[in-house]
């Protein structure tokens, strides 16, 4: 199995931006600075707004209307992060939202993911909901990976292998787009 490992960057800095230019998978959060020094065929991923319009129609248009501004279209768009937008009772809300969004990036030549699991995030009952709402119509899922010094967990950092066991691989491929030791 191959590995494409590479950085999640928020503050384009010289290393930040030496690493994109190598890596075969880049995100970058609130620019594309580094996205645009990626390698050719590398996967470009950007979350374009800190806080995305909840709306589909509209957060497609401020996401479009951000990469027209800085002249440059990432390969993938990562929707609303974890839950800072949504609660997590409104899943169901946010993935219909999220396919109204998806629908309108595509057209723009942009794959669409969401970000439903945030570390210790989703519940079992809560993926399987999301696998009946056909995952919001996602082109991939975006998850974050956290782990603590005390290691690897099914809960946190290994959470994907637990879902996609759960699902029986019934799912969009999926992105780790952050990961890292974090006090989780």
């Amino acid at each position: 199995m191959r590995t494409k490992l590479g950085p999640h960057i928020i503050l384009s800095t010289a290393a930040a931006q030496r690493w994109a230019a190598n890596a075969p998978i880049v995100k970058q959060a609130f620019g594309v600075d580094a996205l645009r020094l990626a390698r050719p065929g590398a996967i470009t991923i950007c979350r374009p707004i800190w806080i995305l319009h909840r709306d589909g129609q509209r957060a497609a248009r401020d996401i479009l209307a951000r990469y027209a501004a800085w002249g440059f279209t990432p390969t993938h768009t990562e929707l609303w992060n974890e839950f800072d937008e949504w609660g997590r009772s409104e899943l169901q809300e946010r993935l219909r939202q999220g396919r109204i969004a998806g629908d309108i990036l595509r057209q723009h030549g942009i794959k669409v993911g969401d970000n439903i699991a945030s570390t210790g995030t989703l519940e079992d009952y809560e993926w399987h909901i999301a696998a009946e709402e056909g995952f919001g119509g996602m082109d991939v899922l975006f998850v974050h990976e956290y782990f603590s010094k005390n290691g690897f967990s099914t809960w946190n950092a290994l959470r994907y292998r637990r879902m996609h066991e759960l699902l029986q691989g019934n799912h969009p491929p999926i992105i780790i787009s952050e990961t890292g030791i974090d006090d989780v």
